[in-house]
């Protein structure tokens, strides 16, 4: 089975005293029926926590669907 995979890279500074950044790549799959949409959201959602959590300062995020 196919799934689409999307990777999400996160540069945050964890730590406010020393501004040390940390890179962070993590890979997701989905099944094949997930909607398009549905997987935005959750990638959106998981970002947003993401922000709530650190101080983000760069985000990257690359999904791939089925054509």
């Amino acid at each position: 089975m196919t799934v689409t995979v999307c990777t999400i890279h996160i540069v945050s500074i964890k730590d406010h005293e020393s501004e040390i950044p940390e890179e962070q790549t993590e890979k997701f799959a989905f099944e094949v029926s997930a909607a398009k949409r549905d997987v935005l959201e959750w990638v959106t959602r998981y970002i947003n926590n993401k922000m709530n959590e650190r101080n983000v300062s760069e985000f990257k995020v690359e999904c791939k669907f089925l054509k």
